[in-house]
């Protein structure tokens, strides 16, 4: 389960879980590919089940626009600051571009207080990039010689990086290290 901490009403959060909204967000769905901030209008958001979804974040008091900061830290792990508003598009444009430095430093802050709360301290476990690469093809249900061909290693390699990743990880298997790896967000797939 992803580290959530919000100022949304309560009544919004909720409905959010409670639809399953997770499966169809286009902020979350999209903007966790994103390596820029982004205005929520520049999501391809044009379905009727997105349209409805935002109309429904509206009624439930989230904002009818948003902006959105993604994060990535230097061990892989992503996260994301949105804010939101009832401004009409341009203004609220002119507001972020006079506030947008200032959010920049508020995301960074509160992705680094978060994984301070999640893992007791600022690093948490921290993968290499091979780890990662290899848990990631893995987990896209390569096998080992599949993902050694891939990265152009062994697969030796593969195996050593898997089982690594493992015990940095605390876990027993392969797809409990995916699991881990995928909830603490240093893998998506």
């Amino acid at each position: 389960m992803p580290f959530l901490k919000s100022t949304y009403p309560h009544s919004w959060l909720g409905r959010y879980l409670q639809k399953q909204y997770h499966d169809i967000d286009p902020v979350i769905l999209e903007g966790f590919d994103k390596d820029k901030p982004f205005f929520w209008s520049e999501l391809k958001a044009d379905k009727e089940i997105h349209k409805a979804f935002f109309e429904d974040a509206f009624t439930h008091g989230a904002g009818k626009t948003g902006f959105s900061i993604p994060l990535v830290d230097k061990t892989q792990r992503k996260a994301m600051f949105s804010v939101t508003s009832n401004l009409e598009d341009a203004d609220w444009e002119k507001k972020i571009a006079s506030e947008r430095k200032t959010l920049e430093q508020i995301a960074d802050i509160l992705h680094r207080k978060a994984i301070l709360t999640v893992y007791g301290s600022e690093e948490g476990p921290s993968l290499s990039p091979r780890e990662i690469e290899s848990l990631y093809w893995t987990a896209k249900g390569k096998d080992c010689a599949t993902v050694a061909e891939i990265l152009g290693i062994s697969e030796f390699t593969v195996r050593d990086y898997l089982k690594t990743a493992r015990h940095k990880l605390g876990c027993h298997t392969i797809a409990q290290t995916i699991h881990e790896a995928t909830k603490r967000r240093l893998i998506t797939y």
